[in-house]
């Protein structure tokens, strides 16, 4: 979102089952699009976090695992689990959240103040 922003958004990552590490396949296909993913790491999703946040964007698998804020808008966006998938099929997802964050940033920045 940041990266799409040019920093005009700031976004934090987090998932409702944070695993130790990145998946091998998605740092690989993100250093195709020149995302340097070496600074990071799954973070496990917190309170405070959801607390904080103007927007949740829950990407299926954590829906029914998070308890969105009422003052927070949700986005549920249904894509594809690239964790142990082909990187072709990483590749597909990562597309296909990247077009979403697109629209996502495009929406927000368009949107009267």
């Amino acid at each position: 979102m940041a990266l799409r922003s040019e920093g005009r958004i700031a976004a934090h990552s987090a998932g409702s089952t944070a695993s130790d590490a990145i998946d091998p396949a998605v740092t690989h296909v993100m250093a195709e699009l020149d995302v340097d993913m070496g600074e990071a790491y799954a973070k496990p999703l917190s309170d405070e976090v959801l607390q904080a946040a103007d927007i949740v964007v829950t990407m299926g698998r954590s829906v029914g695992h998070v308890e969105i804020p009422d003052e927070s808008r949700h986005i549920d966006w249904r894509v594809g689990d690239p964790t142990g998938a082909e990187i072709d099929e990483v590749r597909v997802v990562r597309d296909d959240i990247d077009r979403r964050v697109q629209a996502l940033v495009s929406a927000l920045l368009d949107r009267p103040r």
